[in-house]
């Protein structure tokens, strides 16, 4: 499947990915959005293509291949990072899970997602591809994989899953990005701490008040 994805029209790859090789928000975006795992994909696909390239199976312009550099290198910073201060993303942080993700995910098709939010996309095997909403995109350099889950911008070099896609599309942060994804497509919320909080305040105040009474 990595292969796959690294092969989808490398033509567009090496044609453009000017953002990412010189937009500090989009390399910010990209890795401090992504899971542990998907970072570990971006380094092994990154440093795969680099090295078809230099066995001549792709023919990378200079931009191109400098994407691919960049991609490697601040993936691979980003988990050096994560792992010195012995961190990993995403944390259990307003009561949503990684049980929680691994669920919303598997309940939610990234190509549902791409498409709810204007974007069209059209079968090409296994993937779909479509224009790319976060740069001026001619080709349809957009490709999704309902199989797995994620999606990559083969122009602009960026990706992830439908939370990312999501907070990249309406500028949400992590948290609302979750909960609006759920309930759009009818998954149960996760608990939100402070309305639990909020509640078990309220009952300790009455148990209080009853007490007293």
């Amino acid at each position: 499947m990595r292969n796959e994805k690294a092969a989808v029209d490398q033509t567009a790859a090496s044609g453009a990915a000017r953002d990412l090789a010189h937009d500090d928000y989009t390399l910010a975006f990209i890795f401090q959005s992504r899971t542990d795992e998907q970072l570990e994909s971006d380094i092994v696909q990154s440093a795969w293509v680099l090295r078809a390239d230099d066995a001549g199976l792709f023919d990378l312009n200079e931009i191109g291949r400098l994407a691919y550099q960049l991609e490697h290198e601040q993936a691979s910073k980003a988990l050096a990072r994560r792992r010195l201060a012995k961190l990993s993303f995403p944390k259990p942080t307003f009561g949503i899970t990684r049980d929680y993700l691994r669920d919303l995910k598997e309940r939610v098709n990234i190509v549902d997602v791409i498409t709810d939010l204007g974007t069209p996309m059209r079968r090409a095997g296994r993937s779909y591809v479509g224009i790319c909403p976060f740069h001026d995109d001619r080709e349809p350099s957009l490709v999704a994989w309902p199989e797995d889950g994620g999606w990559k911008c083969f122009g602009c070099g960026i990706g992830g899953d439908i939370i990312t896609f999501t907070q990249a599309f309406a500028r949400l942060g992590f948290k609302d990005a979750v909960y609006a994804i759920a309930a759009r497509y009818g998954v149960p919320m996760p608990p939100d701490p402070d309305h639990e909080q909020a509640k078990r305040s309220g009952l300790r105040r009455r148990a209080v008040n009853h007490a007293r009474a």
